[in-house]
């Protein structure tokens, strides 16, 4: 279990900042709604996290309904596209969700295929599974 100091967490989230272009926040979500850890880009962004918390659950809880009732399996990641940028939601564990903000992708694949390498150190320091994006049959 994560330590319960919360003033550096946000060390956490500074390798997905500085490691992907157009990348402005990052935020650690619990599933009960609660900020574990926020971070953002110098030139980014500020979204209150009083707002960000509940609004990312909201997105979870839309994203599970919709993949249960279309009998998709458990819910791993949803993108929010808008004019302006994306948001990234992202399962860690069954405990936490990732929301990541970007200026913009422009490759879903590419994004993913950068991004699962930076959530490493921070799935083994959470104690949750590794994110897997992509399933080799090789392995």
């Amino acid at each position: 279990m994560p330590p319960a100091a919360s003033d550096k967490r946000h060390l956490l989230l500074e390798p997905l900042l500085h490691g992907i272009p157009d990348a402005v926040e990052a935020a650690i979500i619990t599933i009960d709604g609660l900020s574990y850890a926020t971070s953002y880009h110098p030139k980014g962004i500020y979204a209150e996290e009083d707002r960000l918390a509940p609004m990312t659950i909201t997105g979870l809880s839309l994203s599970e309904r919709i993949l249960q009732v279309l009998e998709q399996g458990e819910f791993q990641h949803t993108m929010i596209a808008g004019t302006k940028g994306v948001s990234i939601l992202v399962a860690l564990g069954d405990a936490y969700v990732l929301m990541l903000c970007l200026r913009k992708v422009t490759s879903y694949d590419g994004f993913l295929a950068q991004l699962e390498p930076l959530l490493k150190p921070i799935c083994n320091y959470m104690g949750v599974p590794e994110v897997r994006f992509f399933n080799s049959a090789l392995e």
